[in-house]
């Protein structure tokens, strides 16, 4: 899948912005299943303050310590990261993921 395709609704300024934490993720990550923008930016409802909502979804559960230095990395620069397994995503039911796969944007997703 083209990265570009499917955030191709945001502002160029933007999509450079992902396409570097997505390789960062991808980089840092060797679990990594699906990266998966959700909230205002997703519904393309942002507004000047909103923050960047990713769900970061990995075959097994991530590192604590590597978990917190990517939030801390990140929320610097207004990017809230949330991380869930396959299997956490894939059998819960609550709001928070039902509202994920209703409106949330595959950013990237392994071969």
């Amino acid at each position: 899948m083209k990265i570009d395709e499917t955030i191709g609704f945001l502002s160029r300024n933007k999509r450079d912005f992902l396409l570097e934490k997505i390789e960062l993720l991808t980089k840092k990550i060797e679990t990594l299943q699906y990266i998966i923008l959700f909230g205002s930016y997703a519904r393309g409802e942002e507004t000047a303050t909103s923050d960047i909502d990713i769900l970061v979804i990995t075959e097994k559960p991530t590192e604590r310590f590597l978990r917190g230095e990517l939030c801390s990395e990140l929320e610097e620069e207004q990017v809230d990261l949330i991380f869930y397994t396959l299997n956490q995503f894939r059998s819960s039911d609550c709001l928070f993921v039902r509202q994920v796969k209703k409106e949330g944007v595959v950013l990237w997703k392994k071969n």
